[in-house]
């Protein structure tokens, strides 16, 4: 495999801010891994010689994980693929997943509120939906640490602040509020960790990028109700473009909350024409490699 391409993400400000981890300032910022797309759009090699080599990096990529009590974060916005990611993860890893269940009654409510006009939003109030997606989130957090201790986990638990920065954008939220949900995370957390493992398990987050038209067609192929556009409500590509945008400060969003592992970005677009399959093995390999080399470390 190329030797991936490795940035860094510019440091927070100094000092500590709202809601931010404790000693936040003396964080290195997030390690940002980009896969080369030549990479995974690679269908070149022979069958007869991938399928072999692609069993054995997941072999040893599972045994790391399981030995390290290995977390791992799939990231991106709507309509990227990312539950299909942690479905082939999960299944390759042979761990447990936690994913948001579309079908849920609750789940429905939630991201039909965060979907639609901005009336309604004010009318529910924006504080209350993101409260409520952080306790989602820290439940899911808490059985992973718990029951499996490996696991492929569907977000971030700062993933909603992309979210949360949109409401303020659009002055449905106030930075203050924001910062209350941040230290309440903070909180949680840090109560979780020491008293659910004894060492912290290694963290990775995947996050899928790409253009927000690619996205926008995904998810009007895949038709899900509360993201149906009509009338005013629904995910617009407007609204997703402005998603695709924010979602870019992801990695800066991770370092200021504490995160301690590397962030590995995924370009949606292989190259023309070709896009990211994570039911691909051949996209999925290097990936898997990634995930076997860092958690052997």
């Amino acid at each position: 495999m190329t030797p991936a391409a490795r940035t860094h993400e510019a440091s927070a400000p100094p000092g500590i801010g709202p809601g931010e981890a404790p000693g936040a300032q003396e964080l290195p910022p997030v390690e940002v891994v980009s896969l080369d797309r030549h990479i995974l759009g690679n269908h070149e090699e022979d069958g007869s010689h991938f399928l072999p080599r692609y069993k054995a990096v997941v072999r040893d990529a599972a045994e790391a994980v399981k030995a390290r009590k290995g977390l791992i974060f799939v990231e991106g916005p709507l309509g990227c693929g990312k539950s299909t990611l942690v479905e082939c993860l999960a299944d390759e890893l042979a761990i447990p997943k936690f994913v948001e269940d579309v079908d849920d009654p609750e789940v429905k409510r939630y991201l039909s509120m965060l979907y639609s006009d901005q009336e309604v939003v004010r009318r529910v109030g924006a504080v209350g939906i993101n409260n409520r997606y952080l306790t989602m989130r820290m439940r899911q957090y808490e059985q992973a640490l718990v029951t499996a201790q490996s696991a492929v986990i569907d977000r971030t638990l700062v993933g909603d602040d992309v979210y949360m920065e949109g409401f303020v954008e659009s002055c449905l939220m106030t930075d203050a509020q924001v910062d209350d949900i941040r230290r309440r995370r903070a909180t949680e957390i840090s109560i979780l960790r020491p008293t659910t493992l004894r060492t912290a398990p290694l963290e990775v987050a995947i996050m899928i990028t790409g253009p927000a038209e690619v996205f926008y067609a995904r998810k009007n192929r895949r038709a899900r109700g509360v993201e149906v556009e009509d009338s005013g409500k629904g995910v617009s590509l407007e609204y997703m473009t402005h998603l695709t945008e924010r979602y870019r400060r992801l990695p800066s969003l991770l370092a200021r909350s504490g995160f301690r592992g590397p962030v590995v970005q995924v370009d949606q677009v292989v190259r023309d024409g070709v896009y990211f399959d994570p039911a691909s093995g051949r996209h999925l390999l290097p990936i898997l490699e990634f995930i076997r080399d860092y958690f052997r470390r």
